[in-house]
């Protein structure tokens, strides 16, 4: 770990969830979606039907978050453990 890879869409998505992200949809209904949180005045976009992620996506989205890295990696982490 440590570096930026490309992640998994699921769990992307649901580590927005834990950060009290929520789905607004799509613009005129293409195929990247959008996701607010309380606070932000920028959306998190992602393109759901990708099975992952790009690195420079997650990063910008991180920074959107106010979050680093190390936070998206310690959930990785910790559910990686948990399902062991």
């Amino acid at each position: 770990m440590g570096d930026f890879r490309p992640i998994k869409t699921k769990s992307f998505i649901k580590f927005l969830e834990l950060h009290n992200c929520y789905r607004v949809g799509s613009k005129s209904g293409g195929s990247h979606f959008y996701w607010k949180k309380p606070g932000l005045t920028r959306r998190i976009t992602i393109r759901e039907a990708d099975k992952e992620i790009p690195p420079l996506h997650i990063k910008t989205n991180l920074e959107t978050l106010g979050l680093k890295f190390q936070d998206l990696e310690d959930y990785l982490y910790k559910k990686k453990k948990n399902h062991k």
